[in-house]
């Protein structure tokens, strides 16, 4: 009797453990995330525009 009161609290406890390690998983990647664009931002719409028009400059100096 006691192994039916017993079984569905340790899976309880054991669902519940899975849940804390995901949730701590999901937000040490996003700490991760945050830390890597602030040491290597990602180029705005101007500046990755600029970046295609001096690719295209260059092509077309060495074309010449």
């Amino acid at each position: 009797m006691r192994v039916f009161i017993f079984e569905p609290l340790m899976m309880h406890i054991f669902k519940t453990y899975l849940f804390l390690q995901l949730d701590f998983i999901r937000t040490l990647m996003q700490k991760v995330v945050e830390i890597n664009q602030l040491i290597t931002p990602t180029p705005t719409l101007d500046q990755s525009h600029f970046l295609q028009l001096d690719s295209r400059e260059m092509h077309s100096q060495e074309m010449m």
